[in-house]
């Protein structure tokens, strides 16, 4: 009961003290991009992977149980005011002069500003928001499957002739641009880094589990038990890829 009762505590306390450093002073910039962009999807590719180097490790005791210190997020939107589409991305003030940096480094074309929280235009409390006959709903989007499974990149929407790149976001953005006038819709994607080496071992859990779901077992003319693998070519080039980001 003692140990349980110190657990308890550690664990209250722990939480405490990170829900004091996730108090966190934003910075909202809006992405303002010119009408011809030429730079392709990879060049986002080289942004994302910068922020992923800002993943933090608790270096001490003091850190983790009096600052407790965790990894910060950002969060990239699309907001659509009535039709008027924005690009923005949320980061901590902290990190503001890295993401700027890093933008303009792989888009120098585009404009970045500092703008206040679009979210201020609605009203401030739930029942401001109904005595205004406003209608709000939300919903969180997660994946279906295992997060080591492959999804499409970049790379499957590129193509050597210009005129035959794919813009995997262009569904999206002509839902966006055609709501009323009086609608607002916010897509929100939190990304913040992950710890090294949680990656790689998560995707190969889950090669070793796509692997064994598509094993049998056969028999040989002298009764002698081999392993084959029954996959089709879709799931094989799952496998594949699969494996690439694991190894």
């Amino acid at each position: 009961t003692v140990l349980f009762a110190g657990w308890l505590f550690a664990m209250l306390w722990l939480a405490w003290r990170q829900c004091l450093y996730k108090k966190i002073n934003w910075i909202l910039f809006e992405i303002k991009i010119p009408r011809e962009l030429k730079k392709g999807p990879q060049a986002m590719e080289h942004i994302l992977a910068n922020m992923a180097t800002l993943y933090n490790v608790q270096g001490n005791l003091r850190e983790k149980w009096w600052d407790g210190e965790i990894t910060q997020w950002f969060s990239l939107e699309v907001v659509s005011l009535g039709g008027d589409i924005h690009f923005f991305i949320r980061t901590p003030s902290r990190h503001a002069n890295f993401i700027r940096a890093n933008i303009y480094a792989q888009y120098p074309d585009v404009e970045l500003e500092e703008v206040d929280d679009y979210v201020n235009r609605l009203p401030a409390t739930t029942f401001e928001i109904y005595e205004r006959s406003y209608n709000l709903w939300g919903a969180e989007l997660f994946l279906g499957k295992g997060d080591g499974l492959p999804i499409r990149t970049y790379k499957q929407f590129e193509d050597l002739e210009e005129e035959r790149n794919v813009d995997p976001i262009a569904g999206l953005l002509e839902v966006l641009a055609n709501i009323n006038t009086e609608e607002i819709v916010m897509v929100e994607m939190l990304s913040r880094p992950a710890p090294p080496a949680f990656w790689p071992l998560k995707v190969k859990k889950e090669a070793e589990k796509f692997r064994e779901e598509t094993k049998a077992v056969m028999k040989g003319p002298m009764g002698e038990e081999y392993e084959i693998f029954t996959r089709p070519p879709g799931e094989t080039e799952k496998m594949m890829q699969i494996e690439a980001t694991a190894f």
